[in-house]
């Protein structure tokens, strides 16, 4: 049985869902094969190419942007390949079942799902009629730990993907996972949809392994992937602090929660003496209405708390934004920048990050309260997502402004000051809202070490986003 499995696009990194099913299907004896479309220019055509000398294709949708670009290729490949089973895995897999899909589409997972793809699988080599299946598990029938044998070789270089920019060098990363699923339900993350607050942990020698192989790739920094480093604290800890034994020039990254930053504040210093150079923190908003919303777990002073202890130990935040919801204000949003400039934030944020919008998908955690149902509506032109205004139209016209003031800074060599004054400026004028602060600079001259690239799973992606993934 041959299988391809392809990923349009994993947040510019090695494609790790795709690699992962990979490992547990060849226990199963089959012969995969992995494409990643973000390596190439006409990739509809190269996968084209290739189907004749596969039985089934399996396509990871592990974001929304991934989602747009898998149901693309789909469109594509079925007016030549009308009979090959397909299959859809990952986060957003089985919120596309509303969609009117081809019929040769027959499996969409989500979660835990490797006993469910054996299964189509094994139905496909018996020539079984199969029905689509929609699965959304957050167990796994292994009462163990997730093994994790990955082989990076089925893969491009490490040159190929996101890079660290840290002391005017661009330094090659690699990417893994210690666990999968987060215990928290955020309700605006796509995350808890399909995990409801349960995790799963990678086994520990597994990733080591794997942070061994990025190593010996090449890589010189890891990013952890996982929803929240700190979902199994002493599991993190332990593998950074051996990863750090064993590599001791290695620096990382992680995601961590504002409430873990503070609930696990004795465990910071060890993070940066084992390597870590930067935190992601979804700080979101400043708003209290939208943090409830989103059920958060923080407020706008915990923030301020969080970054006073990882600057103590010697980390920088780097805070994910969601400034345009169906909540904000247009105060809101003026606090918000001006929340930035008080903090010291502006090295912290790529610019796009003020421009995104809150994304909707079908079956997120948003619809379950009634007092809001009524506000998100579905779209003709995009079926991806629901859609929603802004209580004041001048917002969603900023919105759009923005995206358009960030494009200019993706892949470009402009500050991002330049474009958070011109961001902050515009939205003050558009709203008749006090300007406080003018001409903004950081108030020190450190540069804050970042990805090249910026994009988070809870956002809509702007048109510029899209344009560039499509152009890789």
């Amino acid at each position: 049985m041959n299988i391809l499995i392809a990923s349009t696009y994993e947040l510019g990194h090695q494609p790790f869902s795709s690699l992962y099913l990979e490992s547990q299907l060849r226990k199963q004896g089959w012969n995969c094969q992995i494409l990643d479309t973000s390596q190439y220019e006409n990739s509809p055509a190269i996968l084209s190419g290739m189907l004749s000398n596969f039985d089934a294709l399996l396509i990871s949708v592990p974001m929304h942007t991934a989602s747009s670009l898998a149901l693309e290729l789909v469109e594509t490949i079925t007016e030549r390949f009308s009979n090959l089973p397909i299959g859809l895995f990952g986060l957003y897999a089985s919120s596309l079942e509303h969609l009117s899909l081809p019929a040769s589409i027959s499996l969409l997972a989500s979660g835990e799902i490797a006993d469910e793809v054996t299964q189509w699988i094994t139905e496909i080599e018996a020539n079984s009629q199969i029905s689509r299946v929609v699965i959304r598990k957050n167990r796994s029938s292994n009462p163990n730990a997730n093994e994790l044998r990955l082989d990076r070789r089925l893969v491009g270089p490490l040159e190929n993907y996101t890079k660290l920019v840290h002391k005017e060098k661009t330094i090659a990363v690699g990417y893994t996972e210690t666990t999968r699923g987060c215990m928290h339900q955020c309700r605006h993350c796509p995350v808890p949809v399909v995990y409801e607050g349960k995790i799963r942990i990678f086994e520990r020698g597994g990733v080591l392994t794997d942070i061994d192989d990025l190593v010996a790739m090449g890589a010189q920094h890891i990013t952890f992937g996982d929803p929240d480093f700190f979902n199994a604290p002493i599991h993190a800890m332990k593998i950074v602090a051996e990863m750090h034994k064993n590599h001791p020039q290695l620096t990382f990254d992680a995601t961590i929660k504002v409430e873990h930053l503070l609930k696990y504040e004795t465990l910071i210093k060890q993070l940066k003496e084992f390597g870590c150079l930067f935190v992601v923190s979804a700080f979101e908003h400043v708003s209290s209405s939208v943090l409830e919303k989103f059920q958060k777990g923080h407020d706008r002073h915990d923030m301020v708390r969080a970054l006073e202890i990882c600057r103590l130990n010697g980390i920088e935040i780097r805070p994910s934004l969601l400034p345009f919801t169906p909540w904000t204000t247009p105060s809101d949003l003026m606090e918000l920048f001006e929340f930035v400039v008080e903090n010291d934030l502006i090295d912290n944020i790529d610019p796009v990050q003020f421009a995104i919008r809150l994304l909707v998908p079908e079956g997120s955690l948003l619809l379950g309260d009634e007092e809001d149902q009524n506000r998100f509506k579905p779209s003709k032109d995009n079926p991806l997502t629901l859609v929603w205004e802004s209580p004041d139209p001048k917002l969603d016209e900023l919105a759009r402004i923005f995206s358009d003031i960030a494009a200019g800074s993706i892949d470009s060599k402009d500050p991002a000051i330049s474009k958070f004054d011109l961001m902050y400026q515009t939205a003050g004028n558009m709203l008749g809202l006090p300007i406080r602060y003018s001409n903004c600079t950081s108030s020190t001259n450190r540069e804050v070490p970042r990805l090249s690239e910026s994009w988070f799973c809870c956002a809509e992606p702007t048109q510029g986003m899209l344009a560039k993934t499509k152009a890789q």
